[in-house]
């Protein structure tokens, strides 16, 4: 006869008749009362244990919340708030018989206002005790919830306490406790301003500083002066934030929140200014943000350029199908019998984003070339910044002073990689090209409309030809 499992007991009704008191017997589909005797089941018979009540772990309540204490004693002590056994579902005979009000509270609220005086400086309490769910006094799980004193609060605080890590202002707030009534205010939360900045769009590459990944805004900026107010990046809801803030830039405290830029930077060299917006009173962090300031012709050599491929786009028919996935192993997948493809390796560090392979093809006969990326997985990327991209000029043309193929062929750093760099400066990344522009000095951040014209006139499937499974060879 099958064993059953009940939590972590194995119950065989053969071997032993009387199981513990959460089953009820059923014999030929009549239940039994009382249960049956050791003996097992007469021939003929089949005989079953019934769950009537089980529970196994911990239940938590409140889901990732907390439940609010009243900070002062009007509140009803009945409140349907604050957890009682019926969130959990307690039914009228298990709480008859374990000596239970199925509405009454986990935890009486003065019990609660109790721990939160004897232990002031805690912030939230976890309460936790047995469940007894069932017709006899068994325990078969626990049940718990964090709860807190009423957090009333007003003033000026930084977007940087909000889990959207936007400013805001409300004339009465509450502090966000399930069940919570208390209200205060008025509150502001200022920091970088969302219509200004952009706000990370892009996943963490693993090899950025962790110190930076906590930068969530950056802003792309063409040169204006030589210097600039950070107040005028501030949502500040009209206060005048002058001496009640300070600031650190580039790891460095400013005497004043007059930013100094210096000169002009050169194109392809933007200066970058990590910023940090701090309480002056406490250090309290309020805001921190990324203002990368370009040169003014980058704005416009890379608009030039936008100009010429988003309608020179004959070029783009003669490139090869890429293989819609690495061969198992993420080798390559290209049949030994033709050459359209070069091996495979890695992209330069952080370009094409969190992919881990790359394949070059081959050149064509006007000096083009394809890129195709894939990821840790050895799926093709498709989209985004993390795609290969169609190349104007083949790769092994990279420099035009140093083109190894004839120098009538397009250069690949001047017509490929200088406009990605330019774009994804003015999008606002905190990047450069380094190593003759081989690789990315940082991660990206954000993905913006100037990326998004790059790879409109580079994308990564730069024609109608369907792409070719692993081992498969193309037809002419």
């Amino acid at each position: 006869m099958e064993i059953l499992r009940l939590g972590r007991e194995r119950l065989n009704p053969v071997d032993n008749l009387r199981c513990p008191n959460l089953v009820k017997w059923v014999v030929n589909d009549n239940r039994l009362d009382p249960e049956p005797t050791r003996g097992g089941p007469t021939p003929g018979q089949s005989i079953t244990c019934e769950i009537f009540r089980v529970t196994d772990g911990i239940t938590h309540l409140g889901g990732d919340g907390w439940y609010c204490v009243p900070c002062y004693p009007d509140l009803p002590a009945d409140s349907d708030q604050w957890p009682t056994y019926g969130t959990l579902g307690l039914d009228p005979v298990s709480a008859t018989a374990s000596g239970l009000d199925p509405g009454g509270h986990i935890l009486p609220i003065e019990d609660a206002l109790g721990i939160i005086r004897a232990a002031p400086h805690v912030n939230r309490h976890l309460y936790a005790r047995p469940v007894q769910m069932a017709a006899y006094p068994f325990v078969y799980g626990t049940v718990s919830f964090w709860f807190a004193s009423c957090e009333k609060y007003d003033g000026v605080y930084g977007a940087e306490s909000r889990p959207s890590h936007t400013p805001s202002h409300h004339g009465e707030i509450f502090c966000g406790g399930i069940g919570c009534i208390c209200s205060s205010g008025p509150v502001w939360f200022v920091g970088a301003r969302h219509d200004l900045f952009n706000t990370r769009n892009l996943s963490f590459h693993p090899d950025e500083p962790a110190e930076h990944k906590k930068y969530l805004h950056c802003l792309g900026l063409i040169y204006s002066g030589k210097t600039t107010n950070l107040l005028d990046f501030i949502e500040s809801f009209g206060l005048d934030l002058s001496d009640r803030v300070k600031w650190v830039v580039n790891d460095k405290p400013q005497p004043s929140h007059t930013l100094t830029i210096g000169s002009e930077p050169s194109d392809l060299d933007p200066k970058i200014f990590w910023v940090k917006m701090l309480e002056k009173d406490t250090d309290t962090e309020w805001d921190r943000f990324v203002l990368v300031v370009n040169n003014k012709r980058t704005k416009e050599r890379f608009d030039t350029w936008y100009a010429r491929f988003s309608v020179e786009i004959g070029w783009l028919a003669e490139l090869p199908a890429a293989y819609i996935a690495l061969a198992p192993g993420n080798k390559d997948p290209e049949p030994s019998s033709i050459n359209l493809w070069e091996g495979i390796r890695s992209p330069g560090k952080y370009y094409h984003h969190t992919s881990v392979y790359e394949m070059r093809s081959a050149m064509t006969p006007n000096g083009h070339g394809h890129q195709a990326c894939y990821g840790t997985n050895g799926v093709l990327v498709t989209q985004g910044v993390s795609a290969g991209t169609a190349d104007f000029g083949h790769w092994k043309n990279f420099a035009r002073n140093a083109k190894p193929w004839g120098t009538n062929l397009p250069s690949h750093e001047d017509e490929d990689v200088k406009p990605f760099i330019r774009a994804l400066q003015l999008d606002g990344n905190p990047s450069k090209g380094e190593r003759l522009n081989t690789r990315l000095t940082h991660a990206l951040m954000f993905s913006g409309p100037h990326i998004d014209k790059y790879l409109e006139c580079r994308p990564p499937i730069p024609n109608s030809k369907p792409l070719l499974a692993p081992g498969t060879v193309p037809t002419p």
